[in-house]
Order: structure tokens, then C-alpha cells, then sequence
């Protein structure tokens, strides 16, 4: 499962990930978009033809997770059809400084009828079943 990275602007980081399930080979080409005030109106044409979204949050800063919403509104009110979405509390690894419950994150998911993990991107540990699962719900809506 490779994947590879490109950085286009500051604040605006594209990803591409190959992944094997059922059989078939999936290229997921990922937007990562800066929360930055400046952005707002680019961010808007990204948000187009966007099937699947990864609202992910910080366990370490409680902000981050408070801002899932404004996100997930901004995404729907820029998407002509409701994109599949997973929820993910990342840095797993810094758990130690944890500012966000893990039921909250579950609440805040099951709220908005997603599946929920908490992920480190350091470790590697739940990111390849949050991808899979994602590109499932892709799938299945299609």
C-alpha cells in the first residue's frame, strides 16, 4: 500500500494512497486543507466532488476537536451530495497529554451517524482501518 505526498501551498497538503480491498486496487487522492481564515474561500472549490471526508481532530488539543462541526457544516454546504464521512482522534501516540475523552469523540461520531477510531499517524496504529473503512462506505454508496 504505497502512498505518497506533495505539498502545493502552505496550509494546503495533497496525499495520495493506494489501497487493496475486495479484490480491487483504489487510489484515494486525498485534500488535507489549512484551517487558516485565509483559506476560507479556496477551500470551497476543494470540497467539490468529494466523496468520502476524514474529519479528524487533535486528542491533545480540545480546540480542534471543537471545530469538527464548522468543518463537517463547510464541507456539506460546499458538496452537491453528502460525502461518506469517518471521525478520527489522531495522535494516539501522545496520549499522556490527552485533552479530548475518547467518548467524546465516540458521542461527536455516533451524533453524526460516523464510524469512529483514534489513530497515530507516528505509529501507524488504526490508520490503514480508518482508510479501509472509509473507502467501504465509498463503495457502498456508489
Amino acid at each position: 500500500m504505497g502512498s505518497k505526498h506533495y505539498s502545493w501551498v502552505k496550509g494546503i497538503d495533497i496525499f495520495s494512497k493506494i489501497l487493496n480491498l475486495n479484490n480491487l486496487t483504489i487510489k484515494l487522492v486525498l485534500w488535507d486543507l489549512g484551517g487558516q481564515p485565509h483559506f476560507k474561500h479556496v477551500r470551497s472549490n476543494f470540497y467539490q466532488g468529494a466523496m468520502g471526508a476524514m474529519l479528524v481532530y487533535d486528542i491533545t488539543r480540545r480546540s480542534t476537536f471543537e471545530n469538527l462541526e464548522n468543518w463537517r457544516k463547510e464541507m456539506l454546504k460546499n458538496t452537491s451530495e453528502e460525502p461518506a464521512i469517518v471521525v478520527i482522534g489522531n495522535k494516539l501516540d501522545l496520549s499522556n497529554l490527552r485533552e479530548v475523552k475518547t467518548e467524546d469523540g465516540r458521542r461527536y461520531a455516533k451524533g453524526i451517524n460516523a464510524p469512529f477510531f483514534e489513530t497515530s499517524a507516528k505509529d501507524g496504529k488504526n490508520v490503514e482501518a480508518a482508510f479501509e473503512t472509509l473507502v467501504k462506505m465509498i463503495l457502498e454508496k456508489r
